[in-house]
């Protein structure tokens, strides 16, 4: 089953109208600010998450399960075969028609697989009947555009692709609708369309009646096949770990076994793991400066992390380097406030050090900063962990689709 021919044979799909269309590029933007929260004291989350871009690209911190990625195509499907059946079907029925169906789909998640964690909009519905507003095609939206489940330019919701389509269909005769990817036209001329959205039809389940959050044989093959095909997954550390089962995944980033990868994945994670620790370091010196130095376990660490420092001198600039790109000004702020404060350890200029860091909370947060502010009482530190670049999510998702015993449907 996993191959071209699987895919086509067992495939359908909808058209894709493009549409100059700006909700979808607000609603990648929201999301991203949800998943970073607010943003951190000296701005490094812009580096976290080019790393974890480049190593894990679709990958968001709000993913829950790789199972979505089969689901929600058809949810759409669904959406499809009422909304072509609805005379000039508006663009808020097909959205409320989005929302219905998610709503059947997480309650026969939440039967079918109970006490299940990680079923977006379960907790809602159980406690007040109500879903959530960041819902799963919210949520996974990004990811299924990375990874070819969705084909729409940035600008194209699915709702708007599922609509303009349902009105296309609905405008040609009756002889000549049909579900081919090529349509005659009334002068018998072909009208070609590219495919937006497409599902497996044999999942050996009935949707949404039998959904649940176990991923069987055809799903990993029909999940795999699209990530692995994707352009910016092909040739990722994320394409390498799902073609390569038998690496190790259970511990942290930290510890995953370097010499099992090759050398360009090898030197990414050795990058990303300097990086880390180095701003780990510059976070301990801002909990210094904030706690004024009274806290004593926070200065204890960091005595003994600028000292490892100091005797393995890691190249934070050659590790830096492939981030610096001419169009991304946030990025290359934050590159520059770290190599900075690089220069400042190896001089051993604290005092810079610390005149950097306060300069560069001020930056960022303005009045909201918390050195030398009045209002703010010191507690507890501030970003007080290492970045992981979204690993946890990405193992969790690795462990899905390489389970030993996938549900097979008896």
């Amino acid at each position: 089953m996993h191959s071209q021919n699987y895919q086509n044979k067992n495939a359908m799909q909808l058209g894709n109208i493009h549409l100059n269309k700006t909700e979808q590029a607000k609603q990648i933007l929201a999301m991203r600010r949800i998943e970073q929260g607010a943003i951190d004291e000296l701005g490094i989350g812009s580096i976290r998450d080019a790393l974890a871009d480049e190593m894990f690209p679709g990958i968001s911190t709000l993913h829950q399960h790789a199972k979505y990625f089969v689901l929600l195509p058809q949810v759409y499907q669904k959406v499809w075969e009422k909304a072509r059946r609805i005379e000039d079907v508006s663009l808020r029925q097909v959205q409320q028609m989005i929302i219905e169906e998610e709503i059947s789909m997480t309650r026969h998640l939440s039967k079918n697989t109970p006490n299940a964690p990680g079923i977006t909009g379960a907790d809602s519905l159980r406690s007040n009947n109500q879903f959530v507003k960041y819902d799963p095609t919210y949520i996974y939206n990004s990811a299924l555009r990375t990874y070819g489940f969705l084909q729409l330019d940035q600008r194209t919701t699915i709702a708007s692709a599922i609509r303009s389509y349902a009105l296309q269909w609905q405008s040609r005769p009756e002889q000549m609708r049909t579900e081919s990817a090529d349509v005659a036209n009334d002068a018998n001329e072909t009208i070609s369309y590219r495919p937006f959205c497409e599902f497996p039809r044999e999942l050996g389940y009935k949707f949404p009646e039998e959904c649940h959050l176990d991923v069987n044989f055809a799903e990993r093959d029909y999940i795999k096949e699209h990530m692995l095909t994707a352009i910016h997954v092909r040739h990722s550390l994320l394409g390498y770990l799902l073609e390569h089962d038998e690496i190790k995944i259970e511990g942290d980033f930290f510890t995953l076994d370097r010499d099992e990868f090759p050398p360009q994945f090898r030197d990414m994670i050795h990058r990303s793991c300097e990086i880390s620790e180095f701003v780990y370091l510059l976070f301990l010196r801002y909990n210094v400066i904030l706690s004024n130095s009274q806290d004593e376990e926070i200065v204890r660490e960091w005595e003994e992390c600028y000292s490892r420092f100091k005797e393995n001198q890691p190249d934070i600039i050659a590790s830096l380097f492939p981030l610096h790109s001419g169009a991304n000004r946030l990025l290359n702020n934050s590159l520059h406030f770290v190599e900075d404060c690089y220069h400042s350890l190896l001089k051993g200029d604290l005092n810079q050090l610390e005149d950097l860091i306060v300069s560069r909370e001020i930056a960022i947060k303005s009045g909201r900063r918390k050195i030398n502010n009045p209002d703010f009482e010191y507690k507890m530190p501030i970003h007080h962990y290492y970045l992981s670049y979204r690993w946890e999510t990405v193992r969790l998702m690795l462990q899905e689709l390489r389970k030993e015993d996938l549900w097979q449907k008896s």
